[in-house]
């Protein structure tokens, strides 16, 4: 794309001139979301490069400078003057993957994910896509995809971590014996083959690694912390996390692996109520997925950025709108995936968290306290649970979320015996006893069960006093 001439106001003797700038080229493409920019505060920006290293100490004082000659304004993007002044001067220091990530360490979550969106749709023309997947990505995605969906339906009928790590260990077999193989090898031809394999196997055995995670993480492990993240650690979770990093280095672009490797890392600190850690570290893989194709990883990083803000909104009753705002844009994301299964897969994940958020249940599927949902959003969430439905059949995993709702919508409606009948529903979809929030279903039975005996008892007591 060529470079645009506008026209910027500066100072120059005591005097306004209007001198003749060259736009840069990302600088253009984002003028077609000026509205949407109104609303970013440049010293939000100019400060956040500052803190980031994007920008020099001096270039801060600079830019400090500026932003003071526009006085009082609280929307300067929205200004033409202050637009030329801050952000065109700022486009030949930065690039526009340094620009969206001061955006989105900012807090303008919703706006980075708005214009990613955009991007992969082609509207905007910002990130160059960097190297690409390389060999055995296609085969890693679908033994993921696959591995997960089994998980979630009860296949293995075992510990599901480790018939994940019943997979990952005859392909770690096969990285091993490239790895050895490469250190002896002296034909150039050969060792190109082995190197090509090496990045196959080390896709491959990250993504089994990625589906034991997800599955561990699915136990509701919550004693979890990075700094026991070694090959010894008693800890699964901490285990896992050790493992991919030797693997990570070895994929052909390591900005995928990274991406699920720092949103896990993120939903791990999440369940242990470490928010803050979980909110940087889910930014690290939101800035790190700028480069990165439509994939497994991205989708798992959208699910995992709804879930954090629930535990957000269950923990202070704020954020609702953002999470909403967040999971329609990963839906509008997930809408260019040209495989329904996959498609279908994800949506059904952040939907369901956006119906949790709705009718007031947490991740864990305990009750938001001090919550109660208006008939507006009721209705929403039903609307939502059809949409669901119609997707076809779900993982048994989904369906033991899916009953957990229609029975909260069904106690919030005032029909307890159909509400306890749904949370049996739900029990009934983990027949092994494999997904951790099963046992908060079973409490949220118990407590349907007694709002019954209770509502009973007052039934009573008030036929005893009319007679």
């Amino acid at each position: 794309m060529s470079n645009i001439l506008v026209y910027c106001s500066i100072e120059e003797s005591g005097k306004k001139v209007n001198m003749p700038v060259v736009m840069a080229p990302w600088l253009t493409e984002l003028e077609h979301f000026s509205d949407d920019l109104s609303l970013v505060h440049s010293y939000d920006i100019v400060e956040k490069l500052g803190q980031l290293n994007y920008i020099s100490k001096d270039q801060l004082t600079e830019f400090r400078k500026i932003i003071r000659t526009a006085r009082n304004d609280t929307k300067i993007f929205h200004r033409e003057e202050a637009k030329s002044a801050v952000l065109l001067k700022l486009a030949y220091e930065i690039t526009i993957e340094q620009f969206l990530e001061a955006l989105l360490r900012s807090k303008y979550h919703v706006l980075v994910l708005k214009l990613m969106s955009n991007c992969r749709k082609g509207i905007l023309r910002l990130v160059v896509r960097k190297v690409e997947p390389g060999p055995g990505f296609k085969q890693a995605q679908e033994l993921y995809l696959k591995t997960k969906i089994n998980t979630h339906k009860n296949i293995f009928k075992v510990n599901p971590t480790e018939a994940c790590r019943n997979i990952y260990d005859s392909n770690k077999l096969k990285f091993e014996d490239c790895q050895q193989k490469l250190k002896i090898e002296t034909d150039e031809e050969e060792k190109g083959n082995l190197k090509q394999n090496l990045m196959k196997y080390a896709n491959i055995c990250v993504s089994c690694l990625f589906a034991a995670l997800d599955a561990e993480i699915t136990r509701w492990n919550i004693d979890f912390d990075w700094d026991e993240c070694t090959v010894s650690s008693r800890n699964e979770l901490a285990r896992l996390f050790h493992q991919l990093t030797g693997y990570i280095k070895e994929t052909p672009n390591p900005n995928i692996a990274e991406v699920g490797f720092f949103s896990r890392l993120a939903i791990a600190y999440a369940m242990t109520g470490q928010l803050a850690k979980a909110e940087g570290y889910i930014e690290t893989a939101f800035t790190l997925s700028f480069s990165i194709p439509r994939c497994s990883e991205l989708y798992f990083m959208y699910h995992m950025f709804v879930m954090i803000l629930l535990f957000k909104y269950q923990k202070n009753k704020s954020g609702m709108g953002k999470l909403v705002c967040i999971a329609e844009e990963a839906r509008s994301c997930l809408q260019q995936e040209n495989d329904d299964s996959i498609r279908y897969f994800w949506t059904r994940m952040i939907l369901l968290r956006k119906v949790f958020c709705l009718i007031g249940l947490g991740n864990n599927m305990e009750l938001i306290k001090g919550y109660t949902p208006s008939q507006e959003q009721i209705d929403e969430a039903k609307e939502i649970l059809v949409e669901i439905c119609d997707m076809g059949d779900m993982e048994s995993r989904r369906e033991m979320f899916f009953f957990t709702a229609k029975a909260r919508i069904a106690q919030l409606e005032g029909d307890l015996e159909s509400a306890i009948f749904c949370t049996e529903l739900a029990i009934d979809c983990d027949e092994y006893r494999c997904f951790g929030e099963t046992e908060q279903v079973q409490k949220y039975r118990e407590q349907l069960r007694n709002l019954v005996t209770k509502t009973q008892c007052g039934n009573q007591q008030d036929i005893r006093i009319e007679n």
